[in-house]
């Protein structure tokens, strides 16, 4: 089961949960329209809560950085692993793990929840806090924290409708959020919305002060 991808250059990882471990996977094009599983390493000896996966690249690099996953409520890093061709097969080796993240620094006096999702643009992470209703912007090379953002509010008559994740994007004019709302009980049930934000420098920026409604999505 995978519960995050993320790209390193032009090659594509993902995270997988399995029942036995839990997996970092590398898989590439096969043919016009097929992926196949040419890497795989152990995370854990065990299934885990993948809660955020991303690629942080190194300040002076896109193709160098580490993996930055939290997992069971905890954030470790880890090295990507050297870049092979031939297919995977046997039994998984381990990535190096480079550190754990000190949670009661990105915490900092509030309760970190498990949808935690995690997204890098442009050398920010930003991490989304569904209790506290904000994205936070990192700087995860120094370990500052960049700026808050309030998101929108969400309004309906269903309470159990939060955000549990988001993208952003830039185009030739604009600078974009966009966010997942869904109910965790009933996967089927969302909505995914988009926003103009307002970008006063790197890792700074507002989105409209609204509330936004919960029709659901199939």
């Amino acid at each position: 089961r995978l519960q995050g991808l993320s790209m390193v250059g032009d090659r594509l990882f993902g995270v997988s949960g399995g029942p036995e471990r839990t997996e970092l996977i590398e898989m590439a094009w096969w043919g016009a329209n097929k992926l196949r599983i040419v890497g795989r390493w152990t995370l854990e000896g065990s299934r885990s809560q993948i809660d955020g996966f991303s690629f942080v690249p190194s300040a002076d690099s896109t193709t160098t950085g580490s993996f930055y996953i939290n997992m069971n409520s905890s954030i470790t890093t880890y090295s990507v692993p050297a870049a092979t061709d031939e297919e995977a097969s046997g039994e998984p080796d381990h990535p190096l793990r480079l550190k754990h993240l000190n949670m009661k620094v990105l915490a900092h006096g509030t309760t970190m929840g498990d949808d935690m999702a995690m997204v890098t643009f442009e050398g920010i992470t930003y991490i989304l806090k569904s209790e506290e209703n904000v994205l936070e912007a990192w700087n995860l090379t120094d370990g500052t924290l960049v700026s808050e953002i309030a998101l929108p509010a969400t309004a309906g008559d269903n309470p159990m409708m939060t955000w549990t994740d988001f993208a952003l994007e830039r185009t030739t004019d604009a600078l974009l959020l966009h966010m997942m709302m869904a109910n965790d009980s009933s996967p089927v049930e969302g909505n995914i919305w988009s926003f103009p934000a307002l970008e006063e420098q790197s890792g700074v920026f507002s989105v409209p002060k609204c509330q936004v409604g919960t029709t659901s999505m199939n």
